[in-house]
């Protein structure tokens, strides 16, 4: 209610779909497309927070996610990312497609640094069987 507009980005028309159900009412403020996070369909420096949740372990390369997240956002933008801490769960693979189990809070924080963010905020949530690592940084 806060944005002018929010734009939805996901790889899977089925859930471009759902999003359309549970946001078409909502006007003209919700915009959805398809595409991959290493290749977000979003220009340059247009956005001024994007929010990747439970997406990065999904990719052959996370960092590349990252880096992407850099180039859309404006300067000062905010990049907040919620990840699995690492765990040892591999049914994890099997069931949901995760290539990676988690990552360390000192990889994340790497990547965000190398792509160009300071990182504002850290948190560690746990959960019942395993910990979400959430990152607030800050395009500089």
């Amino acid at each position: 209610e806060k944005a002018r507009l929010v734009i939805g980005i996901d790889s899977s028309p089925r859930m471009i779909e759902e999003a359309r159900k549970r946001f078409g009412g909502r006007g003209d403020g919700v915009d959805l497309r398809l595409g991959e996070i290493e290749h977000v369909p979003v220009g340059d420096n247009e956005a001024d927070v994007a929010v990747a949740v439970m997406a990065f372990h999904h990719l052959s390369a996370p960092d590349r996610g990252i880096r992407e997240a850099w180039r859309v956002l404006n300067q000062g933008g905010i990049l907040i990312v919620s990840e699995l801490d690492k765990h040892a769960d591999e049914a994890m693979r099997d069931r949901f497609g995760d290539r990676w189990l988690g990552f360390e809070r000192e990889q994340v924080e790497g990547w965000l640094e190398s792509a160009g963010f300071s990182i504002a905020e850290y948190g560690r949530h746990d959960l019942r069987r395993l910990a979400m690592n959430l990152f607030v940084a800050v395009k500089i």
